[in-house]
């Protein structure tokens, strides 16, 4: 009965660590050879000034925060409650998530470097990050026996949402953590650097309203093809 506690504890000892790094952390060459700092105005002023690019980053924010719910709450649930996968095999789901997510961080964004076409990797991962999360709402019990007849249903179908998972997990990264924070860095001036990521962090907190309040009564519902179809 307590060990879920846990990994909150876990979670909560790691506080001080975050803190001791700051503290050790330099300040960057640009940030000391500054000569002034902006005002509150000024920095209002610069985030006008580029409103097109905080528009955009933040409508990717929002997009990337709902789709990192759908991938570690949404799919797990999904698989458990529809496909009927036991807790083992939903836990598998997500280690396998974090596997492919700690795989393809590094790869790709070593990639999006060596390239250097951020938009591409952007715009291209993200169209197909949509396409994988609506593919979720065609996989049930029913279509995996179709698709592989000699094999047990369940069994198939768990492959499938696994397989799904980490796609959808590589387009992910690909777009938004090797890509995107980097394109944010290489198009934001520095001046407006830190305000820009500020209002970005601020962000996700819209995303969990939208996806917990407005959308979660179609899972309870049991309306799973048209919620992926709606996010995808």
């Amino acid at each position: 009965d307590w060990g879920w506690r846990i990994p909150f504890f876990i979670g909560c000892s790691i506080i001080p660590v975050v803190f001791y790094i700051r503290r050790s952390l330099q300040e960057t060459e640009a940030y000391l050879t500054r000569k002034s700092h902006p005002t509150f105005r000024q920095m209002l002023a610069t985030i006008s000034l580029n409103w097109p690019l905080v528009v955009t980053g933040a409508m990717l924010i929002v997009l990337t925060t709902v789709a990192f719910y759908l991938i570690t709450v949404y799919t797990p649930t999904f698989g458990k409650s529809v496909l009927k996968l036991s807790t083992e095999e939903s836990l598998l789901v997500t280690l396998c998530i974090g596997l492919s997510n700690f795989i393809w961080l590094p790869v790709m964004g070593a990639l999006s470097d060596r390239v250097g076409k951020r938009k591409l990797f952007i715009c291209g991962g993200y169209l197909l990050w949509g396409l994988s999360t609506a593919a979720f709402g065609l996989v049930t019990v029913e279509n995996a026996a179709k698709l592989f007849p000699a094999a047990s249903a369940a069994a198939a179908a768990a492959v499938m949402i696994v397989v799904l998972d980490c796609v959808m997990t590589f387009f992910g990264s690909t777009a938004n953590d090797a890509a995107f924070n980097a394109w944010i860095t290489d198009t934001v001036p520095n001046a407006a650097r830190g305000k820009a990521e500020s209002v970005l962090a601020i962000l996700p907190l819209i995303s969990m309203l939208v996806i917990f309040g407005l959308f979660d009564g179609m899972t309870q519902r049991g309306e799973w093809q048209k919620f992926f179809a709606i996010f995808g």
